[in-house]
């Protein structure tokens, strides 16, 4: 029984550490060393990467010797697609590369999503209020920052005259946030609920600050939009950026 116990108790550190982070003594400066659990280090490293590569896009603007020259095979990414190249293919090679990085992360999250919510349901959660401020925030930072390539995408479809492609972006973008926004908020909810009344204040300001970002993010995504986007469609009719930020408020 006490082996049973104690496996049990490793596994649950184990878990806990997984989703948030560790600390350990530092006795030569008195603040604890960090180190950053699995779930929290591979979102944060597949952010930056998407990071990186958004960034690079925008590069290119002042590319002038015409170095970032790249083939674009956009009949392979959208429905009717366009292909291109030179200078317009590295921007959108490297969007496309971008949001493909941060469907990474959110992939990952909608694979584990069953067992976090397992987790919730043991009688001591490991889900807290570290998870909210480290992994979770790196979610929904993946979230955010591919909406915002999704509406720079739309807006260079809308610049070589394909208002159609745009369109295609930005309704995927508008129902893939509503859903995210959702998900992920509900989850929220249900770890501010459970949070003691000394972590749940720090658990409602994060909250708070997820809904401005994606308001923000979402906002810029409706801005791509040409005249007459954002009421095609029933999906970018009924998602609206407002939508968005209401989903993960604080009850």
């Amino acid at each position: 029984d006490t082996s049973i116990q104690q496996l049990k108790s490793d596994v649950r550190r184990f878990i806990d550490d997984s989703f948030s982070y560790s600390e350990l003594p530092n006795p030569s400066t008195g603040i604890p060393t960090t180190l950053d659990g699995f779930e929290r280090h591979n979102a944060q490293l597949l952010v930056m990467l998407g990071d990186e590569a958004y960034t690079r896009a925008f590069r290119s603007r002042f590319d002038l010797a015409a170095t970032t020259l790249v083939g674009f095979e956009g009949s392979r990414f959208e429905p009717n697609g366009a292909d291109l190249g030179g200078v317009a293919g590295y921007e959108f090679y490297t969007l496309y590369q971008a949001v493909q990085y941060y469907d990474l992360v959110l992939d990952r999250f909608y694979g584990i999503n069953e067992t976090i919510w397992r987790l919730m349901n043991e009688p001591a959660p490991v889900i807290d209020k570290d998870t909210v401020v480290s992994y979770l925030e790196r979610v929904l930072r993946a979230s955010a920052q591919r909406s915002r390539a999704l509406s720079e995408i739309a807006r260079r479809y809308a610049r070589i005259a394909r208002p159609d492609l745009a369109r295609t972006v930005v309704e995927r973008a508008y129902s893939s946030a509503y859903l995210e926004s959702v998900v992920i908020g509900r989850l929220m909810d249900r770890i501010a609920g459970q949070a003691s009344s000394a972590n749940r204040p720090q658990i409602d300001t994060e909250i708070n600050r997820i809904a401005s970002s994606w308001l923000i993010s979402h906002n810029s995504t409706r801005a791509a939009c040409p005249r007459g986007v954002a009421r095609a469609g029933s999906v970018a009719r009924s998602v609206r950026a407002s939508d968005c930020a209401s989903a993960i408020s604080p009850a």
